[in-house]
């Protein structure tokens, strides 16, 4: 339909779920499964294979099990971050580390995890995933597949693309797609960028997605998806805890506040 030019229908709505986490397929898909839902999964590819698990979830499990009350942690560029889980709550250290990692080249961010944040932090790092953080299967991904839903590549190890090399981005993109492909048995033709912020991928990106098959790549700017929009960066909204919040998305009330809060803002 956005290939055609052609109007959305007003009350579409679709769900999407990043990663590829081992209640993905047990707890989500089965419940959405039980309404009639479809839902479409962007895989970690190096996850799966098990190869790694998220750094972002590493950073968490790491803080969570932290020795020390007060640390200084060098960061991959070099930089002192200090981490205080004294005098703040633990959520807010993880939140800030993760955030200052995103700013971070994280070319070589999984062996910084092992050889800076554990030893600092004076926790082992595991040598097999944590079971509450294990991945899916390929034999669940095809399950999926299977059952109407969709599965898709995420890249191979969910690090940014605009903090690598160019050898590095194409590697996670062209990598990840072909795991895809050779694991579920066909040629996927869309993608999810990780993290999805707008300065999180560029135009270099995008035309080394489309050379690999790709036709449409989602990022996670609120929004929802109109006619016209470029197909390599449509926009999501993240599920809210609040339910109320959610109503409002799925309504399109959240259209019309996004209208007022664009007409409330001053003239350039």
């Amino acid at each position: 339909m956005l290939d055609d030019g052609r109007h959305l229908p007003s009350k579409s709505v679709m769900f999407t779920v990043d990663d590829g986490f081992f209640d993905h397929h047990d707890v989500a898909a089965r419940v959405f499964g039980e309404f009639g839902f479809t839902l479409n999964f962007f895989l970690i590819t190096g996850f799966l294979d098990l190869k790694l698990w998220p750094w972002d979830d590493q950073v968490a499990y790491a803080l969570h099990r932290a020795q020390p009350s007060k640390v200084q942690v060098k960061m991959p560029s070099g930089a002192i971050f200090p981490l205080d889980l004294l005098n703040n709550e633990i959520n807010d250290v993880v939140y800030s580390l993760r955030s200052r990692l995103k700013k971070e080249s994280q070319s070589e961010l999984y062996d910084w995890l092992e050889t800076e944040l554990y030893p600092v932090l004076k926790v082992e790092c595991p040598d097999e995933i944590p079971p509450e953080y294990k991945p899916m299967s390929w034999d669940n991904a095809r399950t999926l597949r299977d059952l109407g839903h969709g599965v898709f590549p995420h890249t191979c190890t969910h690090r940014i693309l605009s903090t690598l090399p160019i050898e590095q981005r194409q590697t996670e993109i062209e990598v990840s797609i072909k795991r895809v492909a050779a694991e579920l048995r066909y040629a996927p033709e869309i993608f999810a960028y990780p993290t999805g912020r707008l300065s999180d991928y560029d135009e270099v990106d995008v035309e080394h997605l489309g050379k690999h098959g790709i036709k449409m790549a989602f990022n996670t700017v609120p929004g929802y998806v109109r006619a016209g929009q470029n197909c390599f960066e449509l926009p999501r909204f993240s599920l809210p805890c609040d339910s109320d919040d959610f109503r409002q998305i799925v309504n399109g009330f959240e259209a019309f506040k996004m209208k007022l809060r664009g007409l409330a803002k001053p003239a350039a």
